[in-house]
């Protein structure tokens, strides 16, 4: 029976994690799905421990081609979306891990709803990781779910796809969590938040996020590149989009690092 989700789990020396994230996919209350699991030519153990679960999941091992970790992060979930099944598809980094009930409420808000993207309150621990903007206030950008937060209706990633730039060495910054909330809070105001405990979501040394010090001159060369994405998608979409202070100091400060 063809599956009605598919779980594209992301992997790059994880080993530490990887079980648990697979195991929690394979305890769902949600039956028709699949599992997808590349691996990004980790240079520890992951594939072994993988490579336990060759009979549950389909493998993908997909080299690394960029220098930068969000690239390659992009790079592998666009194959694998190539190559799923699923109508829904639910991302998951290879540390973090799902509820129980996480397909089940993401398919019933897909039943429910018109929206194509789909995005749930992580928690760290027992307690919500971050509260939610609103994108109207005097915030720049609305809040940004972890990319194990995220899950969308797969024919409307190719939409996505022709305005996200995905392999521009402009925007080697920018992680997918960004660029699919960006496009789909601001740009298509087509979205619904989940609000049901239903991720796990760790912050650890060695994850994407980790190579960013608020602050820094690197934190600022990525909110450049933020920014300017976001400028490139409004003037695709004939919207206009005024500079402000943010927009001119990381301008500046991103030609230091």
């Amino acid at each position: 029976m063809k599956p009605l989700v598919s779980i594209l789990i992301t992997n790059f020396n994880k080993q530490k994690y990887i079980k648990k994230c697979i195991e929690s996919c394979l305890n769902q209350n949600f039956r028709k799905f699949e599992i997808c699991v590349a691996d990004n030519n980790s240079t520890d153990n992951s594939i072994e421990v993988i490579n336990k679960f060759k009979n549950k999941v389909r493998i993908f091992k997909i080299p690394r081609k960029f220098n930068s970790g969000p690239q390659n992060q992009l790079y592998c979930i666009k194959k694998m979306i190539k190559k799923s099944n699923g109508k829904i598809v639910c991302l998951l980094d290879s540390d973090d891990f799902f509820y129980k009930n996480k397909l089940k409420k993401v398919f019933h808000s897909f039943k429910n709803t018109n929206s194509k993207f789909f995005f749930d309150k992580p928690y760290l621990g027992n307690k919500i990781n971050f509260k939610i903007k609103n994108k109207k206030s005097k915030h720049i950008w609305p809040t940004i779910f972890p990319t194990s937060s995220i899950s969308f209706v797969k024919n409307d990633f190719n939409n996505f796809e022709k305005l996200s730039f995905l392999t521009n060495k402009k925007f080697s910054h920018l992680a997918i969590d960004f660029r699919i909330q960006v496009y789909s809070m601001l740009i298509k105001n087509d979205y619904k938040i989940i609000k049901n405990k239903i991720t796990y979501y760790r912050q650890i040394e060695g994850g994407l996020e980790s190579n960013w010090k608020k602050f820094s001159l690197a934190w600022w060369n990525r909110r450049y590149q933020a920014h300017t994405y976001l400028r490139e998608l409004y003037k695709i979409k004939n919207k206009k989009i005024n500079k402000n202070f943010d927009f001119l100091i990381s301008k500046i400060l991103s030609k230091f690092s």
